[in-house]
This record gives C-alpha cells, structure tokens and sequence, in this order.
C-alpha cells in the first residue's frame, strides 16, 4: 500500500484538482486505518466531485468510526439516493439510523436490504 500512497500523493502533487487522486489517497489511508489522513483526502475529493457517491459512503465510514452516526447518516441517505441498489450502503444507513434512536427509520431500510436481497 506505501507504493500506492506515493502514487496518488504524487498525482496530487501534478494536478491538485484530479478529484480521484484526492478519493483514491483517500480510501489508501482508510485501509491503513489513517483516519485524520484518510478524512483529509476524502475531504479534498469532496471539494472537487461533491455528488460522488464512492466519496460520500467513504466519509461516512469516517464518521461512523468515530462515532458521528448524524454525519454517517447524512452521508449514506446521499449515497442510497444516488445508489438505491446498493446494498452494504443501506445496512450501514439502517445502523446509523438505530444509533440515532430512528428505529422505524432501519427497520424500513432492512425491509429494502431483505427485497433487493430477494428475501421478502
């Protein structure tokens, strides 16, 4: 993974407003589990392709570690939106909608997850 950090801190480095170079540093330094580094990166994709899907459901997965189930939430009901299909995307958002307290909220977000999942 180091290669790929270098890699993509370098395409940054040419070209500040390649948005997937921000998004790939990004998602690298999440699997390193470098939180601050990979919010930072994420951040500056954000900047630059703010209705990406792929960065918002990462930032997310920030924000959940951390704790901030309103932030993931937010997050995730754009990714769902863009990506009504996807699935790991709609359990996360069941699970931050039950650490709000928003029970009705994931339970009608598993009734999807099961009917996509063809098990209604």
């Amino acid at each position: 993974m180091p290669a790929a950090i270098i890699a993509y801190e370098t395409a940054q480095a040419v070209d500040p407003d390649y948005s997937k170079a921000h998004y790939n540093l990004g998602v690298a330094y999440l699997r390193q589990q470098r939180f601050d580094e990979a919010h930072k990166a994420l951040q500056g994709a954000l900047s630059r392709d703010g209705d990406n899907p792929d960065v918002h459901y990462h930032l997310a997965l920030l924000h959940a570690h951390s704790g901030d189930y309103a932030k993931a939430t937010t997050a995730l009901e754009l990714v769902v939106a863009a990506r009504p299909e996807m699935v790991d995307a709609r359990r996360k958002l069941a699970v931050s909608y039950l650490k709000l307290g928003r029970v009705e909220d994931s339970k009608a977000q598993l009734k999807v997850v099961a009917e996509l999942e063809g098990r209604s």
